[in-house]
């Protein structure tokens, strides 16, 4: 397995981010939905069959999206709340999108989304190992409420992985696989 070492990237316009973003390969729209100067960060992660990514701007902005091929996107926000296909994500929740559905959210400015993108096999693979009863998201996309509180260790851990150093590729995997246990917990919690 090939990992690629974390890109940490700072736009000063959303032009700026949406061209990065589709050289990088993904096909993200952003529009700023209020006036004043823009800055955003964005530090990605991607490995053959998963993605790590977080992202930040100062502006309140609308991305929209497609899933990337083949895999399942698992979101959680710090701040907020945002707007997730018309449904209200905060802290509290877990964002999942189907390989085949689209996403467009809302975000105010300075939320923090942490990402985490996995091969639609392995994930599927996770939830019957954690939750065997639970079954797999197979359309759309979904919000998951849980308790107040809950997915605080699984930010930090999901931010932990993202930005530990190159040479510790068994630690991420590890970490990846933890993070999507873990998730899945929660959510069934």
């Amino acid at each position: 397995m090939t990992h690629s070492p974390t890109s940490k990237l700072s736009f000063t316009s959303v032009e700026q981010l949406d061209e990065v973003t589709h050289d990088l390969g993904w096909f993200t729209e952003y529009r700023q939905l209020e006036p004043g100067s823009f800055s955003s960060t964005f530090t990605i992660l991607e490995s053959e069959p998963w993605f790590l990514k977080e992202e930040q701007s100062s502006r309140h902005v609308e991305v929209q999206a497609p899933a990337p091929a083949g895999m399942y996107v698992l979101a959680l926000v710090e701040g907020g709340p945002a707007v997730v296909n018309g449904q209200t994500l905060s802290s509290n929740h877990v964002f999942v999108q189907h390989p085949d559905s689209e996403f467009r959210v809302t975000l105010p400015a300075g939320i923090k989304v942490t990402q985490i993108g996995i091969v639609a096999e392995q994930f599927e693979d996770v939830i019957l190992a954690v939750a065997p009863d639970l079954s797999v998201p197979r359309a759309g996309a979904n919000t998951i409420a849980t308790a107040p509180g809950m997915l605080a260790s699984v930010r930090w851990a999901m931010s932990a992985a993202l930005l530990a150093p190159s040479n510790r590729e068994a630690t991420r995997e590890e970490a990846v696989s933890r993070i999507l246990a873990d998730i899945v917990a929660v959510a069934v919690d």
